[in-house]
């Protein structure tokens, strides 16, 4: 009789805990639930970004391409003026580029010519920010030769993309398979920290 007294408190408590117990895994799993979709709201939220700013950068590179292709006398203004209207609304592009591949043989000349063209300083150079040389013995060059905005790549002129192994790879895949090549993130030679 003594264990009937004491056994329906002890079902309550039972029944209680167990719902406690139920009650916070439905609330725990709610939780997750609403945390992983947030988070998958977010990722695939900033995938569309990114994603869309790869379209962007994409369509940039293919127009310059084709103004530099059907520009028969391309100049440093030209250049400029079209890359401005290019990067108006791209404030994540650091600066636009030309960079011609040059061979050894002409490379004398191709200073010369840049020299002549208002770069008085020009020269195809290697090295780091602070610490560029005039580039050494290769069969050719990738010397940066337009670059807009000026301001702040100034650094960058005439300095050799193929002095670095991955840009090398990058540009030589570029010219063989005629397509735009991503490259692991690269500290660009105008960086300083």
């Amino acid at each position: 009789m003594q264990f009937k007294l004491y056994l329906a408190p002890i079902i309550s408590l039972m029944v209680g805990i167990i719902c406690a117990l139920l009650l916070f895994l439905f609330v725990s799993s709610s939780q997750r639930a609403e945390q992983a979709d947030i988070f998958h709201r977010q990722a695939d939220s900033y995938f569309k970004t990114i994603e869309s700013a790869l379209h962007s950068s994409r369509e940039l590179l293919v127009s310059l391409k084709s103004f530099i292709e059907n520009s028969d006398n391309l100049s440093r203004d030209r250049f400029d003026r079209y890359s401005k209207a290019l990067l108006k609304d791209r404030q994540y592009v650091q600066a636009m580029e030309w960079i011609p591949k040059v061979s050894n043989d002409k490379r004398p000349a191709y200073e010369r010519f840049a020299q002549q063209q208002g770069l008085s300083d020009f020269q195809i150079k290697q090295g780091k920010f602070g610490s560029l040389k005039r580039a050494s013995f290769r069969p050719e060059y990738y010397p940066v030769y337009y670059v807009y905005p000026l301001t702040g790549n100034e650094s960058a002129v005439g300095y050799d993309l193929g002095s670095n192994q991955a840009r090398l790879s990058a540009l030589q895949a570029a010219r063989d398979t005629g397509k735009a090549v991503m490259t692991a993130g690269i500290k660009l030679v105008q960086e300083t920290s």
